[in-house]
C-alpha cells in the first residue's frame, strides 16, 4: 500500500549549468550503459522527474454502549443514547506535495572530447544523485535533506475501558435480625443475634444511585451559580468548581449515553506519475466506512484514484519536438524539459477529495539545446526548465 520511506528530497536538485567561454562546444547524447564507449572523457547527469508525496487523513470513531442505557430514558430522560458498541471510518484531510529525483530513463553524457583546446576552463558541480549544481566555484553538493516523513498512525489501545468506576462498590451488606428463643428450667429469654450477609446490588439499583448522584451535582452546580451557600467562595474558586463538578455530571451521564473515542490515522502514499498524452490513472488504495484504507487489491472498499491530466499540452508542439529530436546532428547541446502543467486529484467513487494544478515534469517535452554559442544557462531546481539563456 504505501512505498518504503527511504526516498530522500535533495535540498537543490537541479539549479544551474553556466558554460564559461564562447569558444566552447561539446557534445551531449542519451546514456546507455550497454553501448557507451568508456574511453571517451564526459561527465553523466539526469534530469529530475516528480513524484508525488500523498497524505490521507482517515478519522476513526469508536462508540460504546453506556452500561445504564436502557434506564436512560426512565431515570434521565436521555433520547440520543448510544445502543450498541460500533467502529466507523471516514475520510478526513488529504494533502498531496511533491519533490524531484533522477529521471532513471533521462540520464545524458556530456562528451568532453570535441572541446577546443583554445577554450576556456570548464567547472562543473555535480550533486550526490547526478544533478548538475553549480560551476567556477565549489559548492557544497551535500545539500541539506530531509527524509520524507514517515505515516504517522495513531497507536491502538487494547482492552479499552472508556467508563471509570465511579460507582460505589456494587455490593451491599444486608443484616437480618433473629430472635432465637432459649428456656432454661422454668425461665424464658429471647437472645437477639445479627447475622450478616453480602448480596449484589441489581443493576436498576445501581442505576438509581448514579442518576441520584447527577441529580445532586447538578444541584449543588446551581447552587453555587446562584450563591445560595453558607460560603462566600472567590470567583476563581467557584469557577474551579463548577468545571470539576461538571466533569464528574459528563462521566455519569456518559454510563447512561454512551461515550465516543475519536482517532486520526494518516496513511501516506508515493507516486511517480507516468509521461502520457492522454493522462496519468492510478488507484492507490482502497476506502471503506466500515474497514477504512486497505490496500488497493482489497476487495472490500471503493478505490482510491490519482489522476494526473495535463492542462497545457499542445499536439503541434509535440509534433515539432518529436521531430527535431530526431533530426541527425553532428552536435547537440544540454538536454532540459519543458514541464507541462497539470491538474492533479485525489478521487473516490466520483466525488473529488483533492484538486490542484501544478507543474509534472515528466508531463511535458525534452529537447536539447545547441553545442555551441551559447554562454550563460539556468535551470529550474526541481523541474529541469530553462531559467536562464544567454547566447553568443
Amino acid at each position: 500500500m504505501m512505498k518504503p520511506s527511504v526516498l530522500r528530497i535533495t535540498g537543490i536538485l537541479f539549479l544551474l549549468l553556466i558554460l564559461k567561454a564562447s569558444q566552447a562546444q561539446f557534445s551531449v547524447e542519451p546514456f546507455d550503459p550497454a553501448t557507451a564507449d568508456p574511453a571517451k572523457d564526459g561527465i553523466i547527469y539526469s534530469l529530475p522527474r516528480n513524484v508525488l508525496r500523498i497524505e490521507i487523513d482517515v478519522v476513526k470513531k469508536e462508540e460504546f454502549k453506556g452500561p445504564y442505557s436502557q434506564y436512560s430514558t426512565r431515570l434521565l430522560g436521555l433520547t440520543d443514547v448510544i445502543q450498541e458498541n460500533t467502529i466507523s471510518f471516514s475520510l478526513g484531510d488529504v494533502r498531496i506535495s511533491s519533490y524531484a529525483e533522477p529521471d532513471p530513463r533521462l540520464t545524458y553524457f556530456i562528451d568532453l572530447g570535441n572541446k577546443s583546446k583554445k577554450a576556456a576552463s570548464m567547472l562543473l558541480s555535480l550533486s550526490d544523485e547526478g544533478y548538475i549544481t553549480g560551476f567556477s566555484e565549489v559548492q557544497n553538493a551535500d545539500q541539506g535533506k530531509a527524509k520524507a516523513r514517515q505515516p504517522v498512525v495513531s497507536g491502538e489501545t487494547d482492552n479499552i475501558r472508556p467508563f471509570r468506576d465511579l460507582l460505589k462498590p456494587v455490593m451491599i451488606e444486608k443484616v437480618d435480625t433473629i430472635f432465637r428463643r432459649i428456656n432454661v428450667d422454668t425461665i424464658s429469654k429471647v437472645e437477639k443475634i445479627l447475622k450478616k450477609s453480602i448480596l449484589e446490588k441489581m443493576p436498576e439499583q445501581q442505576a438509581k444511585e448514579i442518576a441520584d448522584q447527577i441529580y445532586k451535582i447538578q444541584e449543588s452546580k446551581f447552587n453555587l451559580i446562584s450563591g445560595d451557600q453558607e460560603v462566600n467562595y472567590s470567583r476563581e474558586s467557584i469557577e474551579y468548581m463548577i468545571s470539576k463538578l461538571s466533569e464528574l455530571e459528563k462521566e455519569y451521564i456518559e454510563m447512561f449515553k454512551g461515550t465516543s473515542i475519536v482517532k486520526v490515522e494518516t496513511h501516506v502514499f508515493y507516486v511517480t506519475p507516468q509521461s502520457s498524452p492522454e493522462g496519468y490513472l492510478e488507484s492507490i488504495c482502497r476506502f471503506s466506512k466500515a474497514t477504512g484504507i486497505s490496500e488497493k487489491s482489497s476487495a472490500s472498499g471503493e478505490a482510491v484514484n490519482l489522476v494526473v491530466t495535463p492542462v497545457t499540452m499542445s499536439k503541434s508542439m509535440e509534433t515539432f519536438i518529436n521531430q527535431r529530436n530526431r533530426v541527425e546532428k553532428k552536435l547537440k547541446g544540454l538536454y532540459y524539459r519543458i514541464p507541462c502543467k497539470s491538474v492533479v486529484s485525489l478521487r473516490l467513487g466520483g466525488g473529488v477529495l483533492y484538486e490542484e494544478q501544478r507543474n509534472i515534469s515528466q508531463m511535458g517535452y525534452v529537447t536539447f539545446l545547441p553545442a555551441s554559442g551559447i554562454g550563460d544557462v539556468q535551470f529550474h531546481q526541481s523541474s529541469g526548465s530553462l531559467i536562464k539563456l544567454i547566447t553568443e
